[in-house]
């Protein structure tokens, strides 16, 4: 196996969508090791959390979509990386990316151009929060790893009962 991955599975939320504490479990420094159990859902916590907040949860429309898909579809053909797939959602995005960079510079790359693109077009104000801190970078190893990922963002966004919105 090669010491770099062939692809990786990115995904970054929307501000104020999935506080720690929320019932669909989150992460924090002591829960976010891969493979191991996800932070306790507590309703205590989650609203300690939405109290911190400094402004409203953000909720992309149809058109901001669209306009976060093409920003990071821009930004990628920018690097030289590949798009294997990519889904944005009301509340998360998902990509599929080739990329010769760290997973973690790559995920900035596309927050900062999903976040110009919205600025750019007036959708948003200039230094608005508009993403949550951090986000996942899966390791897509294997060509089995980036199928099974494609499949997801491709066609899995809504198969869980009360996921539609997501």
């Amino acid at each position: 196996m090669s010491d770099a991955p062939l692809a990786y599975f990115i995904t970054f939320r929307t501000y104020g969508t999935w506080l720690q504490g929320d019932s669909r479990e989150s992460t924090d420094r002591w829960h976010n090791r891969y493979g191991e159990p996800s932070a306790p859902s507590s309703s205590a916590r989650e609203g300690y959390h939405r109290d911190l907040m400094c402004g409203d949860a953000v909720v992309l429309t149809t058109g901001q979509r669209a306009i976060v898909d093409r920003g990071v579809r821009s930004r990628c053909e920018e690097r030289g990386w590949g798009v294997l797939a990519a889904n944005v959602r009301t509340n998360h995005v998902h990509v599929v990316v080739s990329a010769s960079a760290p997973a973690e510079v790559v995920m900035g790359n596309l927050k900062a151009a999903a976040t110009q693109s919205l600025t750019g077009l007036g959708e948003f104000a200039r230094g608005a929060k508009v993403w949550s801190r951090g986000g996942s970078t899966r390791y897509l190893w294997t060509e089995r790893d980036i199928e099974g990922a494609w499949e997801y963002v491709v066609n899995g966004q809504d198969e869980k009962p009360g996921r539609e919105h997501e």
